[in-house]
């Protein structure tokens, strides 16, 4: 089945509250590894590669349609860093993989995993759109990876959560959506808010120690639905799992970014809080795994 995702009207609530502040400067410091020197300043995004999605066991029966709604699933995504948003429209590239450059040497990288569970809002009555809710789950989770070997596969899933954690997180809220009768087959959109639990302050230096929240979010293409090799591996909160073709698990790939944003508790009102404000967050405790 070919399809693309696609939100036609993407919002997600913010409790009352909490209101959104500013996005502000990101410091992101590769200096932390001993052999690259610098530090990037004014970072809005993680602009992550097309990565690996997986919703497992998503579908009724194998090659049909999504489940109906009410129905839950687990979702997973693996990617490894492709640049760093430092305007809007600017991008720097950081290097490692193949070629190296000034923030990565050859072989090194950073990769993120995310698992989160999903329900089933809607599905047309002919199959072709449907709609979902991320749930607030114990078994949720986000992390970011520096990785000195720099060996994640993509066609084979390995190597994306290993390294250095330097980030957690937990999805709380937010929606996605398919849509296989669009036109606009190279678009898709995600919006997803983590809590963050965990930062290495080496790596992230200037967090504010006040209310945070990443969110993930996915404004550009999206690879074709059930494109994944069969067998590839994600990580899940307690080990892995693996996407296994001619099953209902739901294998794609997508192009996520990522922003790490700051709240600051204020009343606001129901309809605020559902006019597109989608970032909450809880206080970053310093802690390592």
């Amino acid at each position: 089945m070919k399809a693309t995702t696609v939100i036609k009207a993407l919002v997600c609530a913010l409790p009352l509250g909490l209101a959104v502040q500013s996005a502000s400067a990101l410091e992101f410091d590769f200096s932390n590894n001993g052999t690259v020197p610098g530090t990037i300043t004014k970072v809005l995004e993680f602009d992550w590669g097309v990565g690996n999605v997986l919703a497992e066991d998503a579908l009724v029966v194998p090659g049909g349609p999504v489940k109906p709604a009410g129905s839950t699933f687990f979702t997973y995504f693996q990617a490894r860093l492709n640049g760093f948003q430092v305007a809007p429209g600017s991008n720097v590239n950081p290097g490692g993989g193949a070629s190296g450059g000034v923030y990565l040497p050859i072989g090194q990288e950073i990769t993120i995993v995310a698992g989160f569970k999903e329900e089933v809002t809607f599905v047309s009555g002919d199959f072709t759109q449907s709609s979902f809710k991320v749930v607030d789950d114990a078994m949720n989770f986000v992390k970011i990876y520096y990785d000195s070997t720099g060996d994640s596969n993509a066609s084979t899933g390995a190597g994306f959560g290993d390294g250095l954690m330097i980030f957690s997180g937990k999805p709380v809220s937010g929606l996605s959506g398919v849509d296989v009768n669009d036109p606009d087959t190279n678009k898709g959109a995600l919006n997803i808010t983590a809590l963050i639990d965990y930062v290495d302050t080496a790596f992230f230096p200037t967090l504010p120690a006040d209310l945070l929240s990443l969110r993930l979010i996915n404004p550009g293409t999206v690879q074709d639905l059930n494109s994944l090799p069969d067998g590839v591996d994600f990580d899940t909160k307690v080990g892995t799992t693996e996407f296994n073709a001619g099953t209902t698990d739901f294998g794609f790939r997508s192009d996520i970014n990522s922003k790490i944003e700051t709240v600051i508790p204020e009343p606001i009102t129901a309809g605020l809080s559902l006019m597109g404000l989608s970032a909450l967050g809880l206080a970053a405790a310093r802690r390592r795994r």
